[in-house]
């Protein structure tokens, strides 16, 4: 009966430490594919104002769940407009939407917009 007790509490401890490990990695697959869907809807954006100059928005659901949670800083998007390198960081999110659109400046120039 002793053998099983001990068995019990090294099964409880082993899974006590992997708890944390495990809720990291689902945190970290979240943001990675909240970055990627983010991307491909910056690259839908841009290729369908370049194509028919048209300006639309599409609406990127956030999964990750934890709040302030993030696992490295959030990467940026390069573009380039009339050979001038531009940037523009996700901005980490835990609940909502990624709104992904273009907006005009203030020289008529439609550029994206990430919020």
């Amino acid at each position: 009966m002793a053998e099983l007790v001990l068995v019990v509490a090294i099964v409880a401890i082993l899974v006590a430490i992997a708890i944390p490990y495990l809720t990291s990695g689902l945190e970290k697959s979240r943001e990675t594919a909240d970055i990627a869907n983010v991307r491909s809807a910056f690259a839908s954006i841009v290729n369908g104002y370049i194509e028919s100059g048209v300006i639309s928005t599409i609406e990127v659901p956030v999964t990750q769940r934890v709040p302030d949670w993030q696992v490295e800083p959030m990467p940026l998007i390069y573009y380039q407009v009339n050979g001038v390198q531009h940037e523009i960081e996700i901005p980490n999110k835990t609940e909502g939407t990624y709104s992904v659109t273009m907006e005009p400046d203030s020289t008529g120039n439609a550029l994206p917009k990430i919020s």
